[in-house]
């Protein structure tokens, strides 16, 4: 069973799917980004070797997890590095 908070009124979110394995939920005051699989590519906005990445973009803070990675990049800055694959919480600004 699923419970969750009541609101009254409408859910003001958004879901989009990405080709590139990514999922982006938006809503009132935050941005929710969800990756599964690698994304190192570099010239993507977001880099990372993890089996899966999340990360919550709020204005001018973000709240990320990385999912046995060893790395995250965004915008070209290292934010996270490990020597071995591991699991990591953080925050970074923007």
């Amino acid at each position: 069973m699923l419970l969750a908070p009541f609101r009254s009124g409408a859910l003001k979110s958004s879901f989009q799917g990405f080709p590139d394995g990514r999922v982006v939920v938006t809503g009132p005051t935050y941005t929710d980004e969800i990756r599964f699989g690698p994304s190192t590519d570099p010239a993507a906005l977001v880099q990372t070797d993890g089996a899966a990445l999340w990360i919550r973009k709020r204005p001018g803070r973000y709240h990320f997890v990385v999912i046995d990675g060893t790395f995250l990049r965004y915008a070209g800055k290292e934010i996270w590095t490990s020597s071995e694959r591991a699991s990591h919480e953080g925050d970074f600004g923007q």
